[in-house]
């Protein structure tokens, strides 16, 4: 531990901002790139709950926009396969009859537990536009927003390092450059010293 913490005070003192005469140009733009980084890493893991909570409240909401309705089934639903059923992930779809919101008799396709027999009432989710649908699930729209918010603080932690080390290489080619400009100055000196 002890030298985790030696080694995050090294570089604190590394990018700190002081008046250091050998500070050359470029340790201070990649001390700026670094506080940046870290502002914005930091900016992303704030928002992260907020977005997630942003996608909370639509799950919500959607759970909350539909409604079940009673409806009695018209036909035999068909004994259990292992197969599945018509696409429909595993459920059988069988015709189902209730009352609609205008006090009319809806007839559709709705799925049902294998074996179900005809005249069985049976509970169906319609969303806010009245359309059969499976319900929303609150464990479902938990990991939604848990997921998005991860996503939004990897994302922003993904682009803050991005972008700090494509201004480090940018800074260093050319410290690299000056460091060869400077190999070539002092071997020019040192040559016409040799010959005098």
């Amino acid at each position: 531990m002890r030298g985790m913490w030696s080694q995050v005070m090294l570089r604190v003192r590394l990018y700190r901002p002081d008046r250091n005469p050998l500070r050359r140009r470029s340790d201070r733009i990649e001390a700026l790139s670094l506080a940046l980084s870290v502002l914005l890493f930091t900016v992303g893991l704030v928002l992260a709950p907020v977005f997630g909570h942003m996608v909370y409240d639509e799950g919500v909401r959607a759970e909350r926009s539909g409604h079940w309705v009673a409806a009695r089934l018209e036909q035999d639903a068909p004994a259990f396969t292992l197969v599945a059923y018509e696409g429909t992930g595993g459920l059988p779809r069988v015709k189902a009859t209730w009352t609609g919101a205008d006090g009319r008799p809806v007839t559709r396709q709705v799925p049902v537990a294998w074996g179900a027999k005809a005249g069985t009432v049976t509970r169906v989710w319609m969303n806010e536009s009245g359309q059969v649908a499976d319900p929303p699930r609150r464990d479902e729209t938990v990991a939604r927003a848990v997921a998005v918010g991860l996503v939004a603080a990897l994302l922003t932690g993904g682009v803050a390092a991005a972008a700090h080390a494509t201004v480090r290489g940018l800074l260093n080619r050319h410290r690299y450059a000056d460091w060869a400009s400077a190999w070539l100055t002092a071997d020019q000196r040192w040559r016409r010293r040799r010959q005098t």
